[in-house]
């Protein structure tokens, strides 16, 4: 490398084997010296495509100088990702995969000069890479290193008998298989069960603002829309998605409960006081007798009241225990 630009020396040129570039995209060689005894060549081409299943890169340092040799040979390989759709986006995520290898002898009596070049060798795998977090899609390939191996060598003894040239050739195979990536969020057995708990106090809140609703609304306004539960097919899916849920009872269930054989029970006998289905009510006794009933009429309303005077119940009972009552009561006074 004769210049601190990108022009590389005449000696110096890279040649390339199975890969094509689009007519109005040129494939640049830049060669760059970093030290005394130390340069780097590169090659870049963009929007390229493989035309072969084993494409080759050829690095060929010319004979034009006496002591043309290398002790060691660093290669990196890089293949860009890129969208299908070609639009220029500022935020556009940039992807890529890349090998670094380094060829050597092994031996520091020995550096790499003569005709036969050294060796690596790269697969490249198809990849389709989805980016769920930022809504990427890129394509691609992933480089992986397969082997290398180094060419002609030289010693001190054998170094004028080698020609004085130097050859670096990379080899890269299109793999038959290929990767599909997905790059998505991590969520965890907590994560999962907050986002389930989440839903659940939503609908709480849906269903306690839908009663409050419906206790806002009129009978007239809530019979025009009791329809939407008493179609058959809400009736349906009320049975298959809450089958476990009790039915719940009407107040015409509630008013049979306080029949005098719902209260007693099905197998309940006569009581205590001569009337059948009831137990006794618990009530506060009355000590006050009137100026005009003497202590024999008092003893009859007792008896007639079956042996409980009562004043002010505190257990409600039903009609037709009140209708009982009453007819007991004339009884009562007509003896």
């Amino acid at each position: 490398m004769d210049t601190p630009g990108s022009r590389c020396h005449p000696l110096v040129s890279v040649k390339t084997s199975g890969i094509d570039t689009a007519e109005d995209v040129d494939m640049l060689t830049r060669c760059e010296r970093l030290s005394d005894r130390q340069c780097r060549v590169s090659y870049t081409c963009s929007d390229c495509s493989i035309s072969k299943e084993v494409a080759k890169l050829l690095l060929h340092v010319k004979d034009g100088y006496e002591f043309t040799a290398a002790r060691e040979i660093h290669w990196h390989v890089r293949a860009d990702w890129k969208k299908r759709e070609k639009k220029n986006n500022p935020n556009e995520v940039k992807a890529f995969s890349s090998v670094r290898s380094v060829v050597t002898t092994g031996n520091l009596a020995y550096c790499m000069r003569g005709a036969k070049p050294s060796l690596v060798r790269l697969a490249m795998v198809p990849t389709d890479y989805k980016d769920l977090i930022t809504s990427t899609h890129l394509f691609g390939f992933v480089m992986e290193f397969i082997d290398a191996r180094f060419g002609s060598k030289a010693g001190a003894f054998t170094f004028h008998q080698q020609p004085a040239e130097l050859k670096a050739e990379v080899e890269l195979a299109v793999s038959h298989s290929f990767y599909k990536l997905i790059l998505s969020k991590k969520v965890t057995v907590f994560d999962f069960s907050a986002q389930i708990l989440g839903f659940l106090s939503g609908m709480s809140l849906i269903a306690r603002v839908s009663v409050a609703s419906w206790h806002t609304l009129t009978e007239h306004r809530r019979r025009g829309v009791d329809w939407i539960w008493k179609n058959r097919l809400s009736q349906l899916l009320a049975a298959i998605l809450c089958f476990f849920v009790p039915v719940e009872r009407n107040e015409d269930d509630d008013e049979d409960d306080l029949s005098p054989k719902a209260v007693a029970g099905p197998n309940a006998g006569p009581s205590w006081f001569g009337h059948r289905g009831y137990s006794q009510v618990a009530t506060s006794p009355s000590t006050e007798l009137s100026s005009d009933q003497g202590p024999d009429q008092a003893a009859t309303r007792t008896s007639g009241g079956a042996g409980v005077l009562l004043s002010k119940p505190i257990v409600e009972m039903s009609m037709l225990r009140r209708s009982e009552m009453r007819q007991e009561s004339g009884a009562a006074s007509s003896t």
